[in-house]
């Protein structure tokens, strides 16, 4: 606890000269412009994320404003920041409660003129339909990134997510980058954003057009949601169990316990998420996957579409 201490003294004391400040300036500058060069799927994931949370810019942004930050700017920021300042510690493994209490006076002490607020969820942008933005690229290769988004944070919609990808996530990278041969980069993924479930799929090619790649991808989508109506009962039960496994399983050193804790406080103290979506998932059945399929690739889904 001392060293923590020790940290937030420094943290609020250490004096920060100019050129020191002109020096960090300059290689986040540079580290922001060159984030995504030669990525147009990093760029286009980039973009995914600041248009679902607002909260998170995009590098280019970043370095846009940076460039205008002077010193001056910095000095006033750092004094006003740590007026406002949100707290949320955590102590995980031996510890006893009477030292965690002291560490919070402690910590508290250090910003007793700071706003304590009770609650600190970062916004999310909610998709009602589907949405589609093209991006002009300066590299050669062109890509997409389409993302579906959960409609709500409810735990059998979470595990359908995860369902989803699991039955897809191998087949469509055989498809498409193995067979087809489509781009060297290709993939599909669950993709969550703060407590909200999701899918994700990219391609990036130096042959074909956004255009084609997304007629291959929608091709994939109609084979797959065709060969599902054909899905036997015992190979759903297999696909089940695989997930079953991942999700069930135990943290296998404090690190990763600390992990899956400290993620549950983000979302809001929501410690019971892995027992409620194994819940879920025992409960799920190849009907409700087939339903819930069919609802999700519908036209006007709850989604974005990003090409370059």
């Amino acid at each position: 606890m001392r060293l923590i201490d020790e940290l937030v003294v420094s943290l609020l004391t250490m004096p920060i000269c100019q050129r020191r400040f002109a020096e960090y300036k300059k290689q986040l500058v540079r580290h922001w412009q060159a984030h995504n060069q030669n990525k147009p799927v990093g760029e286009l994931f980039s973009l995914l994320g600041a248009r679902l949370m607002p909260w998170n810019p995009t590098p280019s942004t970043l370095a846009t404003a940076l460039k205008r930050t002077s010193y001056n700017d910095f000095l006033t920021f750092r004094e006003k920041f740590f007026q406002t300042i949100h707290i949320t510690a955590f102590l995980h493994g031996n510890w006893q409660e009477n030292q965690a209490r002291q560490l919070e006076k402690k910590l508290l002490s250090h910003f007793s003129e700071s706003e304590i607020l009770p609650c600190l969820i970062r916004p999310l942008n909610i998709l009602a339909q589907s949405e589609y933005c093209a991006v002009e690229h300066s590299m050669g290769d062109a890509g997409f990134v389409r993302y579906y988004q959960s409609q709500s944070a409810d735990a059998k919609e979470k595990i359908s997510f995860m369902c989803l990808n699991q039955l897809m996530n191998q087949d469509y990278f055989e498809a498409l980058r193995t067979q087809q041969q489509l781009g060297y980069l290709v993939g599909s993924g669950y993709a969550p954003f703060n407590t909200r479930a999701g899918i994700v799929f990219y391609i990036q090619s130096p042959q074909y057009s956004a255009d084609e790649l997304l007629v291959a991808h929608d091709k994939f989508v109609e084979e797959f949601k065709s060969s599902l109506l054909t899905l036997s009962q015992n190979d759903w039960e297999n696909q089940k169990q695989a997930l079953k496994t991942v999700v069930a399983e135990k943290d296998k050193n404090l690190r990763l316990r600390s992990q899956r804790l400290w993620l549950a406080i983000s979302h809001g103290n929501d410690f019971g998420i892995q027992k409620q979506l194994v819940n879920a998932l025992e409960t799920l059945t190849l009907d409700d996957m087939k339903t819930f399929v069919e609802q999700l690739f519908a036209t006007n889904a709850a989604s974005i579409t990003l090409t370059c």
